[in-house]
C-alpha cells in the first residue's frame, strides 16, 4: 500500500474565515490528495521576539488590590501541555478529547465531526479561532479511528484570501504549541526547531519517532497561510474511503 504524505488540511478550512456556519456546512470532511514532497534545500533561523522589560516597578500595592494571586491553575483546567513521559513510537501524546476540551476553553469553535477524505472509517474534527479581519486566524484539525483514538493533527495559521502571508512572528508560536502537545516534551522541541527551519515551504515533511510531520502553505481564492500537521502510521496506512 502507498504511504500517503499528510495534508489533510488543504482547501478544507479557509472558507471558515468567513464565518463558522460557512465553514462547517461547505467544508465538511473534504480533502485534496496530497502533493509531491519537496526536501528543504534551506534552513532559516526564526528567532523568538524578545520580550520588554519593566524599567520601573510600583513601590507599594493598592489597597484594594490583593497581593497575592493563586501559584497554579486548577487541576481540572483543561491541558495539552507537552508531557515528560516519553511517547511510543508512532503514537500521540495527547488525545482527541484532550484537545477538544483545551481548545474549546481557548475561545475556539468545533463543528461536528465529518467523514474524513483520506482514510476510511476516520472521522474529522475542526476547530476554529476566528480573529476576524484584522488578525490570522487559527485552524485545528483532529483525525481519529474508528476506535476514537488519535491519529492525524493538523493546525494552520491563516488570513483571508488576497491578504499577505501572515508573518512567521503570528505562526510559529501557536504551531509549536501542537507540535508540543502532540509529540511531546522532547519530540515537540525536535518538530519545533525543524519547524523553524521549513516553515512557509510549500511543503516539507520529515520524520520524528515513526511519525510524519510536515509543513505546507496554501494560497487560494479561499485563503492565504501555513500549516503543520503530524501523521501517526496509523493514518497514512489507513485505506482510502
Amino acid at each position: 500500500m502507498t504511504t500517503r504524505v499528510p495534508r489533510t488540511a488543504r482547501a478544507a478550512t479557509f472558507s471558515l474565515l468567513l464565518g463558522s456556519a460557512v465553514l462547517f456546512a461547505a467544508c465538511g470532511g473534504s480533502a485534496a490528495t496530497p502533493a509531491a514532497t519537496s526536501a528543504p534545500t534551506t534552513a532559516a533561523t526564526t528567532a523568538a521576539p524578545a520580550t520588554p522589560a519593566l524599567t520601573s516597578a510600583p513601590t507599594t500595592a493598592p489597597t484594594d488590590t490583593p497581593t497575592t494571586a493563586p501559584t497554579e491553575a486548577p487541576t481540572d483546567a483543561p491541558s495539552v501541555a507537552p508531557s515528560t513521559t516519553p511517547v511510543p513510537t508512532g503514537t500521540l501524546a495527547n488525545t482527541y478529547d484532550d484537545f477538544v476540551a483545551y481548545y474549546s476553553s481557548q475561545g475556539y469553535t468545533c463543528g461536528d465531526p465529518t467523514a474524513s477524505s483520506q482514510a476510511g472509517g476516520w472521522m474529522l474534527t475542526r476547530c476554529i479561532e476566528d480573529n476576524g479581519a484584522t488578525a490570522p486566524s487559527n485552524v485545528i484539525g483532529l483525525v481519529v479511528d474508528p476506535d476514537g483514538v488519535l491519529g492525524d493533527i493538523f493546525a494552520g495559521v491563516v488570513n483571508r484570501a488576497g491578504a499577505e502571508m501572515p508573518t512567521t512572528t503570528d505562526m510559529i508560536t501557536p504551531l509549536s504549541f501542537v507540535l508540543g502537545g502532540a509529540m511531546g516534551s522532547d519530540d515537540g522541541t525536535t518538530a519545533a526547531t525543524w519547524l523553524a527551519e521549513n516553515l512557509g515551504k510549500e511543503m516539507a515533511n520529515t520524520t520524528i519517532n515513526g511519525n510524519t510531520v510536515a509543513t505546507y502553505t496554501e494560497n487560494d481564492a479561499n485563503g492565504v497561510g501555513a500549516y503543520v500537521e503530524i501523521a501517526t502510521p496509523a493514518f497514512l496506512d489507513a485505506p482510502a474511503p
